[in-house]
């Protein structure tokens, strides 16, 4: 399974919840390899305390040549337990250089040895990275917030460049969620962006130090580590659990009935 994450605008949090939901997902299945890409268009791993010696710019000649092997990509991830992170490209010349055909072929070797892929897809259309992880991802996942610019910059990118080039969404996650009245509420949004299944990670007061500190929030904040671990259960379920679920479902509602 290869899932990209991408915000509708630039400043969604998509790289802190990415990486929380890796290091979440890898904490859950101890069984399963879990690699998470930055292809971002930026190195995108400011939020892991886990040292990289390489990055996909070391990467990128046997990439595009199609030589690469599996051995070489797992040797460029930096690993922590059952979880390999890439850290994306460095050089803001390097990453005009990428195709999208370039990510496919990466994508094609990490279905060969990982059963999950994160994608940290950014929010631009400006770089191949992006419209690559997008492309050739399994599943596509938008996240947004409550902010009129993340919507108007969406739009936006979708009539002139998504929609052509038939990218669409399966989901819909607005983080940072917080009730107000002045503040447009989950049913909203997601008739707004025409995203039929939604869901929200709630705003934390703990985000600016998480940030300033260079981890993510799971540790920090017990909210946002309860939805994570929702969220994560809700993207990545197997089909035995979506099994349970629905006959857990059934059984409520023979009972309601009764």
């Amino acid at each position: 399974m290869i899932m990209t994450f991408y915000g509708a605008g630039s400043k969604c949090g998509v790289t802190m919840l990415c990486q929380s939901l890796a290091e979440c997902l890898a904490e859950e299945h101890t069984e399963k390899k879990i690699l998470l890409l930055n292809l971002s268009g930026s190195c995108g791993t400011q939020y892991s305390s886990t040292t990289f010696s390489y990055h996909l710019d070391d990467l990128r000649i046997k990439l595009s040549s199609k030589v690469l092997s599996v051995d070489e990509l797992i040797g460029a991830c930096a690993v922590s337990n059952n979880l390999y992170t890439l850290q994306g490209t460095q050089s803001l010349i390097e990453r005009r250089k990428y195709q999208p055909e370039d990510v496919k072929t990466l994508f094609e070797l990490a279905r060969t040895t990982f059963d999950y892929v994160l994608v940290d897809g950014g929010s631009s259309v400006d770089f191949a990275l992006n419209i690559g992880a997008l492309l050739y991802a399994d599943r596509n996942v938008l996240i947004t917030s409550q902010n009129k610019g993340n919507l108007r910059e969406y739009l936006q990118k979708n009539s002139q460049v998504l929609k052509q080039l038939q990218i669409s969404f399966s989901k819909l996650i607005i983080n940072r969620f917080y009730i107000a009245h002045f503040l447009p509420n989950e049913q909203e949004l997601a008739k707004q962006y025409q995203i039929e299944h939604s869901t929200v990670v709630d705003y934390s007061s703990y985000s600016l130090q998480a940030e300033n500190e260079g981890r993510t929030l799971v540790k920090m904040d017990k909210q946002y580590s309860q939805d994570v671990e929702r969220l994560s259960k809700e993207l990545f379920a197997s089909p035995d659990d979506k099994k349970r679920k629905k006959k857990r479902k059934g059984i409520m509602r023979f009972w309601r009935k009764g």
